[in-house]
């Protein structure tokens, strides 16, 4: 062929095939009383075809789909099978040595009504009427198949089986022109985004994001980093802070827009300012707050790779007229002060348990150096664990809380961590590696109809 389809392009034109597929299936379901599983669609050509279909006789059925939809369906059928559902749409049970014109009138019958149940499908989903031809049949070698598909189209097979065994092969044949066709249709339940090709454009960037959003995830943050992250109170160490920095890095890397900027607003929020957007950049102009995935990657990458539970949620956004899109990040309490405290910070709290303290009796009680000590009032001043009365500092009720928690917490496990972690690079080398196990596409999940 003289062109080529991307990948996403090709996967999008399978799953039309298995959504007309999925509903030819129960229509054969219904005529024969059985249950009919399908495979996953595989693009596929001539010679693959010639591979995987023996070299005994077949019998097949083909029809043309016109109007909203054009291509061409053809239903291959083995010839033990074709003699069997033969028998059953003609109630005989006669015993015949070899496939002949007398399965041409029932196996049409079957293929009408899954063609018919397939074109049905694919019109909801355009909302285009579409017609097809009355089936016609041949037999014989695999060769009847060359002289019907030819050559310069795509192939996607999809087999169905019944009770476990194959029943027949369904091929679905689009050309240059049909392809295009259907990538100029508009699809009337996402009519905001254009033509299904326009469409699967904007899916596909988004796509690619969220591929390198799973890098993200999974290039672990250092806990010491993390815990820097959560003690950098003041303006200036924030803004130098490695963490913040490489999430704004990264975060242009993944692909989520440019000049982006995290801001900490008050203890546990945090905003991340994306004045130039490319999430929301193509989705349809509705007035709405668009950028879900800008939510998604925040959320998991706080949850996921810091391991703070956090509620994310879109304030702006350029699509209902504002300067940016902006995401407050609001982390939880627990899991923050699990992460931040160091051990001086404890024995603050100890003494401040028992009186308030000046600055002066805190430096004379704990052993500490100045700098220590003033670091840690810093840090527990901002999130609200102690608080100062004229000279003396003394402990909040939360900080009594916190302080039973931080000495009853299990020793956190040791974990390694690559020392480069904050080379936005390694997103990209990490994007294809699954964290969990990979949900399968759903026509792999061999989806039974009842």
């Amino acid at each position: 062929m003289s062109y080529e389809l991307k990948e996403f392009d090709l996967s999008a034109l399978m799953e039309l095939g298995n959504i007309g597929a999925s509903h030819a299936a129960i229509a054969l379901s219904k005529i024969i009383y059985e249950k009919v599983e399908l495979t996953s669609p595989s693009m596929t050509n001539i010679e693959e075809l010639k591979e995987n279909i023996d070299s005994s006789p077949i019998a097949c059925t083909y029809s043309t789909l016109l109007g909203g939809v054009k291509a061409f369906l053809l239903f291959v059928f083995p010839e033990e099978q074709a003699i069997s559902l033969s028998n059953l749409i003609l109630k005989t049970n006669i015993e015949r040595k070899g496939i002949s014109e007398l399965e041409g009138p029932p196996l049409q019958k079957i293929t009408k009504a899954m063609v018919s149940s397939f074109t049905k499908a694919l019109e909801e989903f355009f909302g285009k009427k579409t017609f097809f031809t009355v089936p016609l049949y041949v037999y014989g070698k695999f060769n009847v198949l060359e002289e019907l598909l030819g050559r310069d189209a795509i192939f996607f097979c999809i087999e169905f089986k019944i009770k476990g065994e194959k029943g027949c092969n369904l091929i679905l044949s689009l050309t240059k022109d049909d392809i295009t066709k259907i990538m100029e249709t508009e699809v009337p339940e996402f009519e905001e985004f254009g033509t299904f090709g326009e469409m699967l454009g904007t899916f596909d960037k988004l796509l690619e994001i969220e591929n390198r959003i799973e890098g993200l995830i999974q290039n672990k943050v250092p806990y010491k980093e993390i815990k820097s992250f959560l003690r950098a109170v003041d303006e200036e160490v924030f803004e130098n802070n490695p963490l913040k920095k490489y999430l704004e890095e990264a975060l242009v890397f993944v692909g989520i827009g440019e000049k982006i900027a995290i801001k900490r607003r008050e203890p546990l929020r945090y905003e991340v300012i994306v004045e130039s957007c490319n999430v929301c950049k193509d989705l349809p102009d509705n007035n709405k707050k668009s950028c879900f995935t800008t939510n998604t990657a925040l959320g998991r990458f706080f949850r996921e790779n810091l391991g703070i539970g956090n509620e994310v949620i879109e304030t702006h956004c350029i699509k209902t007229g504002d300067y940016a899109c902006v995401h407050l990040i609001i982390l939880e309490q627990i899991d923050v002060l699990s992460y931040l405290y160091e051990e001086r910070d404890i024995k603050i709290l100890k003494f401040l348990t028992e009186n308030p303290l000046n600055f002066d009796e805190i430096l004379k009680l704990t052993e500490l150096s100045k700098e220590e000590i003033e670091s840690s009032i810093k840090v527990l001043k901002y999130y609200n664990l102690i608080d100062k009365q004229e000279e003396k500092f003394e402990i909040t009720e939360l900080g009594k809380v916190f302080l039973t928690f931080a000495e009853n917490a299990p020793e956190k496990s040791p974990v390694e961590y690559d020392e480069n972690w904050n080379d936005v690079s390694k997103i990209e080398e990490l994007k294809d590696t699954p964290i969990f196990e990979e949900e399968k596409a759903p026509w792999e999940l061999n989806e039974q109809t009842k």
